[in-house]
């Protein structure tokens, strides 16, 4: 009754907003218009155990990997110098997070809470 866990999966995807997809300007340091890009998506995996630790305290453990295909990115045109949008690369992360909450009567909260993750782009290795 004291321990939580949870396994949980996820799976997500966001168009190209019409700033994106459509706007231009042709001023140094603008922005050519980009055309065909596909929504970026995600799925997500992450494990979570919850222990109670003493009246109003709980630890909390969460290991995640989260795995972002055709992730729209910004990058400059070297022959117009002018901003674009295109897909790149897939895009993995891992991690984990290590938290405590403690409640006391009245309401009072206090959080904290240590976080790390490592993002790599599949295809060449690059952190």
């Amino acid at each position: 009754p004291t321990t939580t866990v949870k396994a949980i999966y996820g799976m997500a995807y966001r168009a190209p907003n019409d700033y994106e997809l459509n706007y231009q300007s042709s001023a140094p340091g603008g922005q050519q218009a980009t055309h065909g890009l596909s929504a970026e998506r995600i799925r997500t995996y992450e494990a979570v155990v919850e222990q109670q630790v003493a009246v109003g305290g709980k630890a909390t453990l969460s290991v995640f990997q989260n795995n972002v295909s055709t992730q729209i990115s910004q990058s400059e045109d070297p022959n117009t110098g002018l901003l674009y949008f295109s897909n790149v690369a897939r895009v993995r992360t891992q991690g984990a997070e290590l938290g405590y909450e403690q409640t006391w009567p009245g309401g009072t909260r206090l959080r904290t809470s240590y976080s790390f993750q490592r993002s790599e782009v599949i295809a060449t290795g690059q952190t």
